[in-house]
């Protein structure tokens, strides 16, 4: 289940084509089925890169957002982590630079 506001957030930044990334303490096969079940159903572009708990350091480490910025060839401080858990997710995006 999808906390409230999280897709009208991601209807609106798809709208923007602003690019939207995952990074999860999860499998990558809850990633698939995150898209499929939850994502998809909404219209909603495949988050890119989804990074699930293979890639380490995990959060509460840095990498996994400084990874994203490389990636997409932004500056970390261009990036913005929305997560629902200040011990992990804030930190994390803290630490990379995030917004």
């Amino acid at each position: 289940e999808l906390m409230d506001g999280v897709v009208p957030l991601a209807q609106f930044l798809s709208s923007k084509s602003i690019p939207m990334a995952l990074i999860t303490r999860n499998s990558k096969a809850s990633i698939a089925t995150f898209h499929e079940r939850l994502w998809r159903p909404n219209n909603l572009p495949e988050l890119k890169p989804a990074l699930c708990r293979a890639f380490k350091p995990t959060k509460p480490a840095p990498d996994a957002l400084l990874h994203i910025a490389e990636q997409w060839g932004a500056p970390p401080h261009h990036l913005l982590m929305v997560g629902d858990s200040p011990s992990n997710d804030v930190v994390s995006g803290r630490r990379a630079g995030a917004m």
